[in-house]
């Protein structure tokens, strides 16, 4: 994403942000959320952030004061927004200004929005497997791999050692084993959250398992995977 061509335009068009160039690793994630969220209270921001909600407004007001960040009042909440240059600006220029991809803050938004929106659909708390499954299939549509395939005959053990894996890297205390999977698929693909199937290609049966597509319309109102 960064290239010769998005410099020259941030340099020549986008003045204000080709003079305030961010160097610290929070504040780029604090603005790069900004960008993926449009807009998010300081909770939020924090929450995905693992760091305190009070760094928030004291890490922004500098951006605030040279007009790329607003604080907007919505309800008894406020809200940080992009302003500016900083709001106007391509995808491209926005993130060779951060001089960062934005993969890493799009699948950390993604595997939030998702819990979130798997939540309203069961009208509950998610179990700590539902939710570690469809954070898992979120992230790896964000990543670009719209389907996970696994081979039939030992789907269920590769998805319970993969999910495993998964949960050990995120520090994520979850049940991972083959039964309590095929139930959780079961149940998530009942509510319309998740679809699944065994299909055959030319290298035999294999497990096909993604998020439904009714649960990735309402998801994509919530983080623009398309970007």
């Amino acid at each position: 994403m960064q290239t010769v061509k998005a410099k020259n335009v941030l340099k020549l068009e986008y003045p204000t942000l080709y003079k305030h160039r961010p160097r610290g690793a929070i504040v780029k994630a604090i603005l790069g959320l900004l960008r993926v969220y449009n807009g998010a209270t300081a909770a939020k921001l924090a929450k995905v952030l693992g760091i305190p909600s009070k760094w928030i407004a004291s890490l922004l007001r500098y951006w605030i004061k040279v007009g790329l960040v607003t604080r907007v009042r919505l309800g008894s909440r406020y809200y940080y927004e992009l302003a500016g240059e900083a709001l106007e600006a391509p995808e491209e220029v926005f993130w060779e200004w951060l001089e960062t991809s934005d993969i890493e803050l799009l699948v950390k938004a993604a595997r939030e929005a998702a819990k979130k929106l798997l939540e309203a659909k069961l009208g509950r708390k998610a179990e700590p497997e539902e939710a570690l499954l469809v954070e898992y299939l979120a992230e790896a549509h964000a990543r670009g791999r719209k389907v996970v395939d696994i081979p039939a005959q030992k789907a269920l053990d590769m998805l319970a050692d993969t999910l495993t894996d998964y949960a050990r890297r995120r520090g994520v205390k979850a049940i991972t084993d083959p039964e309590t999977i095929a139930r959780t698929i079961v149940e998530l693909r009942n509510f319309g959250i998740i679809m699944s199937s065994i299909k055959r290609d030319r290298k035999g049966a294999r497990l096909w398992l993604k998020l439904s597509n009714n649960f990735l319309t309402e998801l994509s109102k919530l983080i623009p995977f398309s970007k």
